[in-house]
């Protein structure tokens, strides 16, 4: 009966359609002018036809359009003549070429976690777990009655004896011995110090004059002084009898080669009670000066210029040209500071240690050939090390620590700190380059040539020292980048690189500073974060429109069902 009803009502739904518009209305009697088929419910909807695969693929000549449901994938089918059969499960088109790849993205929310799985076989018996702990004591039993006393046992050991009593009274003093024969000397004591010297005694009547010793010899010349007027000669004296000999004392008012004796600490001298500098010289060559300007030097041929104030040269040979103007220098160690003139405030340890100042000033040059090997005359330039500075770079305001055989420099601390406070610093611009300089850089590995350095920073000449592990730098592998490169991809984008040096002459070599390199990197980081965070925003706008779309589709599979349902029922008819 119900058949029959719904049969007459699609029946007169038809015949109102085609009456009005020439479109079928179901659940409605005002079809949409655009459908051919409307149908309207709110509680049931469309059934497509249900195939299987294989009877989908057995459709013979399929129109355009076509729609069914096919039950062996669970998905709607529509034919299209130029893809054939085509999934609505699989709304997006044919793939195209792969994109690059984009940067990885944040983890996802770890999701929920799956059943468990269904319990595996028993495992072996594991190990007995520790004892329990022991019960309480249950309540005492009653006293049993005594047994009979035992026999007596063996004695046991003795025990430790007691303490001593307290001692008693002395006796009286028996009657004293007869007294024994005398010991043997001791060693004699240790000499005391020295009684003050008596006062001097009465001078004694003066001995006839002893007859003229031997002529010195000749002393060195002095500056010729001013003819005085010639006096009259006077008669000669008796000849007295000979003279003790050298034995002179301090009275005679000289410095003997085989030593003085009878000085008194702070009145008897070495030196000059005019003012005069006090000058030693070794094979009439000068060896030393002291002077009123605050001078002081020591050593062959040493401080020889004699100009400046307050300089210190000490060793063969340095200091050696120091003019006037050269103040407040010092020079310790053979050739040290050798060529400086007019420069101040220097300072100079080891052999030819910084000899190529000339009128520098503030250089500080510590080991032998510290800061030696350069052309130029840098002011506040410092070389600590042996051979320290020796590759021709010696420029003003730099630092050169060890030379080119140093493979690692070790310190307790981990960092050196850069003064960075916001007080002193200047003009400042947030314009570091990231991701842009960074792409422009190749990593390298690579081993150092010292043989070759050495070559450029001493214009060929053959290195003539030598020592036991000097070259073991080039067996070790480096990492970093080529300076050349780095320079290029900073003039690529205009970047003014301060962690480049670019060499100052002929001898001088590129070097990169490597912390300079941490500023870009933390750029390019905050770059690429920025592209995560972008890129994340677009996944979750992209996810909210697959959310619509899975439900605008879930809606046409349901208004499909419904569909197919009303199709199913007419074809009962």
């Amino acid at each position: 009966m119900k058949n029959k009803l719904l049969l007459v009502l699609l029946l007169l739904g038809f015949v109102n359609a085609f009456s009005q518009n020439q479109n079928v209305g179901i659940g409605t009697t005002t079809p949409d002018a655009s459908a051919i088929l409307d149908l309207t419910s709110t509680t049931k909807g469309l059934l497509a036809p249900r195939l299987t695969s294989a009877q989908r693929g057995a459709i013979a000549s399929p129109a355009n359009g076509l729609l069914v449901y096919d039950v062996t994938v669970g998905c709607y089918y529509y034919y299209n003549s130029v893809s054939a059969w085509v999934s609505l499960c699989q709304l997006s088109g044919p793939a195209g070429p792969q994109g690059a790849t984009g940067p990885a993205g944040s983890n996802g929310a770890t999701g929920p976690a799956g059943a468990n799985g269904a319990a595996g076989p028993t495992g072996p018996a594991g190990t007995n777990g520790t004892n329990g702990t022991n019960g309480t004591d249950g309540a005492a039993g009653a006293n049993g009655t005594n047994g009979a006393n035992g026999a007596v046992g063996p004695t046991g050991p003795a025990g430790t004896n007691g303490s001593n009593g307290t001692n008693g009274t002395d006796g009286a003093a028996g009657a004293t011995g007869p007294a024994g024969t005398n010991g043997s000397n001791g060693a004699a004591g240790l000499t005391g110090p020295a009684g003050t010297n008596g006062s001097n005694g009465a001078a004694g009547p003066t001995g006839p004059a002893g007859t003229n010793g031997s002529n010195g010899v000749a002393g060195l010349t002095g500056p010729a002084g001013t003819n005085g007027t010639n006096g009259t000669n006077g008669t000669n004296g008796v000849t007295g009898a000979t003279g003790a000999g050298l034995n002179y004392s301090i009275s005679d008012s000289a410095w003997l080669l085989t030593g003085n004796r009878g000085t008194v600490d702070g009145i008897n001298f070495l030196g000059t009670t005019d003012n005069i500098a006090m000058n030693f010289r070794v094979g009439n060559l000068n060896a030393g000066r002291i002077d009123l300007n605050g001078n002081t030097a020591f050593g062959g041929r040493c401080f020889t210029a004699q100009g400046g104030q307050f300089n210190v040269a000490i060793g063969f040979a340095s200091l050696y040209t120091n003019t006037a103007g050269g103040d407040d220098n010092v020079a310790v160690g053979p050739g040290a500071l050798y060529y400086e003139t007019n420069g101040t405030n220097n300072t100079a340890v080891g052999y030819d240690a910084e000899n190529f100042t000339v009128s520098g000033s503030n250089n500080t040059s510590l080991g032998a050939l510290a800061g030696s090997n350069t052309t130029s005359d840098p002011s506040n330039y410092t070389a600590v090390g042996y051979n320290a500075g020796n590759s021709g770079s010696a420029l003003s305001n730099y630092f050169d620590l060890g030379n080119t055989s140093v493979s690692e420099i070790r310190a307790e601390v981990n960092s050196i700190t850069a003064y960075s406070d916001a007080r002193i610093k200047d003009n400042v611009q947030q314009n570091v380059p990231g991701l842009e300089f960074i792409k422009r850089l190749r990593p390298v590995t690579y081993n150092l040539n010292i043989h070759h350095q050495y070559d450029i920073s001493h214009n060929g000449q053959p290195d003539t020292v030598n020592w036991e592990g000097k070259y073991d730098i080039e067996k070790i592998t480096q990492s970093g980048f080529i300076a050349q490169e780095v320079e290029k991809a900073a003039n690529e984008i205009g970047y003014d690189f301060n962690g480049l040096h670019k060499p100052n002459g002929p001898k001088d070599l590129y070097g990169l500073g490597y912390t300079d390199f941490v500023m870009p990197l933390v750029k390019g980081m905050q770059e690429q974060q920025n592209m995560i965070e972008a890129q994340q925003k677009a996944d979750i706008e992209q996810k909210a429109i697959i959310v619509t779309l899975q439900q605008q589709i879930d809606e046409l599979k349901k208004q499909n069902g419904v569909m197919q349902q009303a199709i199913e029922e007419l074809k009962k008819k």
